[in-house]
């Protein structure tokens, strides 16, 4: 007897591939440099671009889960945000709205509302990236087993990031940056600083504590006794993998001794505890006694050279706080239009305090401030309330769910630690670290829905594959 051909089981099997090819390319972007080059995001762009492709193919084909369909206002605002970057770097105007730069470049140029049309361009491409891995990984991720098949490959990553950079750290030979990180005690992984790569570490941390929750949390009913043989059973079986990974990312985020960094990890970590806390009932003296080991070995570990850092009495924020205030300050020049996306470096200079002024000021060192010059006040808070919807969202899941929540809370605590990190230097601007973010919304937007709203018309089961 013939078996019937089943297309729901089939378009299963293309969006798991979809989803694993995916987060595959975001974690190995990570290697060269934290893909932090040119050719290395462009290129993520066009095999991102080529999956979203099929992405949008199979949504054709098959029905879309209303967890996805809920998406629609944060998708709506942040794709206005890249028309915007677009619009700013590409369509002229006159020469009223036109940046001041432009009236004294040679030649005849085009007047734009932009400064630097060509960085602008890579800022629309990168954001454009960014939102097709979401909701790739958004129409994966629907499937709850899948979701934590995601997350536990990225935090077995992670760890394996983790112990590169340690190693590389202590015996000062990276063989992926070479030179520029021949020095014992530069503990930066495949990142070219310690600030770029302390947040990739601690979503690492978080995500292993997480995964080792998760699993070491389901002890089953009974008595104390069978919990904690269950526990451990568990434990010793696959729970230690995540809980030593824990350990090598959290002492990788100790080591980088970033200041920034280290203070929104335990940001992070406080809202993934508080979580876990508030909604989880049962468990062992085991299961949270492990956990205790590891957070009390990030506390100490931070409590030391980070410590000493943040009470050095020299400028602790490396003149920051005097390029905040003069941005701050010019930023009402342009508040509407903005100077253009990718336009900070350039147009910025001008306004750049003698006191800092002996450093090459690229980057603002804080990623609300420089979106705001670079977008205007109006795209700028686009951005942030597409942001903020989707932790209102994670927020509302987390009260929500009655299994799985360990979902919507890491990423929770991911978005809080970006978030923190943010506020003095430009984590989320690294290419790898950006994209993994992206990822981990993604699969955390449809893991606060139901399991209704989460299955299609196709497979109303929602069963895992």
């Amino acid at each position: 007897m013939a078996i019937p051909f089943r297309f729901d089981a089939l378009a299963s099997i293309v969006q798991a591939t979809l989803g694993w090819v995916t987060l595959g390319l975001v974690l190995l972007i990570v290697i060269p440099f934290g893909g932090n080059q040119p050719v290395v995001w462009s290129l993520t762009a066009f095999l991102v671009l080529g999956l979203f492709a099929v992405q949008l193919a199979l949504s054709f084909v098959q029905p879309t889960a209303p967890a996805l369909r809920r998406a629609a206002l944060p998708v709506m605002l942040y794709t206005a945000v890249i028309v915007w970057a677009l619009v700013q770097n590409g369509v002229p105007v006159p020469e009223g709205l036109a940046h001041p730069l432009w009236s004294i470049a040679p030649g005849e140029p085009t007047p734009l509302i932009g400064a630097d049309p060509g960085q602008g361009a890579h800022v629309a491409l990168r954001l454009a990236t960014y939102g097709m891995v979401a909701w790739i990984l958004a129409a994966s991720a629907l499937k709850a087993r899948r979701a934590w098949a995601f997350l536990m490959a990225f935090a077995v990553f992670s760890t394996l990031l983790a112990l590169y950079a340690i190693v590389a750290g202590l015996t000062g030979v990276n063989p992926v940056l070479g030179g520029s990180a021949g020095i014992a005690g530069q503990f930066t992984a495949t990142f070219i600083n310690r600030n770029s790569y302390v947040t990739y570490a601690a979503f690492g941390m978080l995500a292993n504590i997480a995964c080792y929750l998760h699993l070491a949390g389901d002890v089953g009913g009974g008595d104390s006794r069978t919990a904690l043989r269950n526990f451990l059973e568990t434990f010793f079986s696959r729970a230690w993998i995540f809980a030593m990974g824990a350990l090598l990312c959290g002492a990788a985020v100790a080591l980088t001794e970033s200041r920034g960094g280290g203070a929104a990890a335990v940001a992070g970590l406080l809202v993934l505890i508080a979580a876990h806390v508030t909604r989880r009932r049962g468990g062992t003296g085991a299961l949270w006694g492990v956990l205790a080991v590891v957070v009390g070995f990030v506390v100490v570990a931070l409590g030391s050279g980070t410590a000493e850092r943040f009470l050095a009495t020299d400028d602790a924020g490396g003149g920051r706080t005097i390029v905040y205030a003069a941005i701050l300050e010019h930023i009402w020049e342009r508040p509407w239009l903005g100077q253009g996306a990718g336009a900070f470096h350039d147009t910025f200079r001008a306004y750049l305090p003698l006191e800092v002024a002996r450093a090459e000021w690229d980057l603002a060192h804080n990623s609300y401030l420089e979106n705001a010059w670079e977008l205007g006040l109006p795209a700028a808070a686009l951005l942030y309330l597409a942001l903020l919807l989707v932790l209102l969202r994670l927020v509302r899941g987390l009260r929500e769910r009655r299994s799985d929540m360990g979902i919507p809370a890491l990423v929770l605590a991911v978005m809080v630690t970006g978030a923190v990190h943010s506020v003095v230097d430009f984590p989320l601007q690294m290419p790898a670290t950006a994209a993994l973010f992206a990822a981990l919304l993604g699969i955390g937007w449809s893991q606060t829905f139901r399991r209704a709203d989460r299955a299609t018309t196709a497979d109303p089961a929602g069963n895992d594959i």
